[in-house]
């Protein structure tokens, strides 16, 4: 199970069990420390999502949206949203 995060031109692609960062382009370290924080921080709420989001998709024939788990944006700084892109 992995979610990826996208954020203007920079992505990563985390395992949430357990949360490791798989690669990523375009973050620095310091974001992806705070998006690996925030992934444990919420990986309960993110997984629930992620599986909703699947189940959903199995039952449906229509495309699915993407869905994101957003966040207080407490500065232009941090991430405000982690997008569920996930995959089986």
């Amino acid at each position: 199970m992995h979610i990826h995060i996208e954020c203007d031109a920079a992505f990563a692609k985390f395992w949430l069990v357990p949360v490791k960062l798989q690669h990523s382009i375009g973050f620095s370290r310091a974001e992806l420390v705070k998006v690996e924080n925030l992934i444990v921080e919420h990986r309960e709420t993110i997984m629930e999502a992620w599986n909703s989001w699947h189940y959903l998709k199995r039952k449906s024939t229509r495309c699915c949206t993407n869905q994101h788990i957003s966040f207080p944006q407490k500065n232009r700084g941090e991430l405000s949203s982690l997008p569920l892109q996930g995959e089986g």
